[in-house]
């Protein structure tokens, strides 16, 4: 699951224009979503979550070195926290793997209301790791959220998939990537450099176990899924920290959850799945609890 929640502001320029960056965000979220179901589809077809994460962490890589490159040479890599640069790749290559392995079995719809349990995750992480308060409203939607997941897991129903159990763990791992990803905003590191750092670690790492794991694609709709993975997961994030250059994060977060919009589209489309009643509900209401965090947040900047 490509869950587009940077804690990104590229840009020292005014937030002017938030309807551009609405449009940003909406054509990066459906751009993602689009990269899950290439990642599937290959999935589908025999290629292994190694050999796919591979191909979208290096195509990510070199799309990136390819725009900002030029700009900013070597401002692209020169962090003062290589550490903790270094932690979140890890973070987030995991959270692919669980993401990825999962899509094999899951539709993905519910992969991604699964994944929406990402900023309760954060929001929780927050009061040890950043020192945040997190009051009883908080906490509230918190619990709601994790309820309204749990109805599309259904630990004890003989249709929960111990992928699901994989994908929650991987959410985990995601919560800690995004608690790393905002102390290094509030340290003032680049988006850019962080967003360039997740895809040159993951990249990285996942080369070297590619040829003892490397298959050739069987045929030319295989290796297009696989060009198409390479290349949307970079064009997706860079819209995304477009999209933060003309409009407030906390204008923009709502629209992440039209995820669930393409997922039951492409997921009908190019699988024929179609949400159970369950995975609906479970995701109207671990949606209106990721609302309520927002509107609470924003309300919270205001004061």
């Amino acid at each position: 699951m490509e869950e587009p929640l940077e804690a990104v502001d590229s840009t020292n320029e005014p937030h002017d224009h938030p309807l551009k960056g609405i449009g940003y965000m909406l054509a990066g979220v459906a751009i993602l979503v689009a990269l899950e179901m290439c990642a599937k589809s290959a999935a589908n077809a025999g290629v292994g979550v190694l050999q796919v994460s591979w191909v979208r962490y290096v195509g990510h890589l070199v799309l990136f070195a390819a725009i900002f490159g030029p700009k900013l040479k070597l401002g692209l890599v020169k962090t003062q926290y290589p550490v903790k640069q270094i932690s979140r790749g890890v973070l987030l290559l995991l959270m692919t793997l669980a993401s990825f392995l999962s899509l094999q079995y899951l539709q993905m719809i519910q992969v991604t209301v699964i994944g929406f349990l990402i900023p309760l995750v954060v929001a929780a992480l927050s009061v040890p790791m950043l020192k945040e308060r997190v009051g009883p409203h908080r906490w509230g939607a918190i619990i709601i959220g994790f309820i309204g997941v749990m109805l599309v897991v259904r630990p004890t129903s003989l249709d929960t998939h111990w992928s699901m159990l994989v994908l929650m763990g991987g959410i985990f791992f995601y919560g800690f990537y995004m608690i790393y990803t905002k102390q290094l905003a509030s340290k003032g590191e680049s988006s850019i450099r962080s967003v360039f750092y997740t895809a040159l670690i993951g990249g990285v790492i996942l080369t070297l176990p590619m040829p003892f794991v490397w298959e050739m694609p069987q045929n030319i709709e295989v290796w297009g899924y696989l060009a198409a993975a390479g290349i949307l997961g970079g064009i997706g994030h860079f819209l995304v920290i477009k999209a933060h250059e003309f409009a407030p994060a906390s204008l923009l977060a709502p629209f992440i959850y039209t995820q669930v919009i393409w997922s039951v589209l492409m997921g009908y489309l190019q699988f024929g799945d179609l949400p159970d009643h369950w995975t609906i509900l479970g995701g109207a209401i671990v949606i209106s609890s990721g609302i309520y965090l927002m509107v609470r947040e924003a309300r919270k900047q205001k004061k």
